[in-house]
């Protein structure tokens, strides 16, 4: 017997998917580098849509300076890389 997927197991499937949520404490942890940049970067095709944004602090955890920018004409990848540029600059 062949083993495929058809529609009905596929809505089947989802049908009684239920996610787990999990709830975790996030904290800073200090590091070695006197400056740390965090960044990410999106891109959702079905609305052309990009953005890229990121956060600058100091070893203690301390806020220097945060930032987010709309990307035009991207894709996932090149939002991330446009978003480290970004924090560098």
């Amino acid at each position: 017997m062949e083993d495929h997927w058809n529609g009905f197991t596929v809505r089947t499937i989802a049908m009684s998917y239920r996610p787990r949520i999990i709830s975790r404490a996030v904290k800073w942890n200090s590091c070695d580098y006197h400056i740390i940049l965090n960044t990410d970067g999106s891109y959702k095709k079905s609305i052309g849509k990009a953005g890229a944004g990121g956060i600058v602090r100091k070893r203690n955890g301390d806020t220097i300076m945060a930032f987010a920018n709309p990307l035009q004409f991207s894709t996932n990848n090149f939002s991330e890389a446009r978003t480290v540029l970004d924090g560098i600059q």
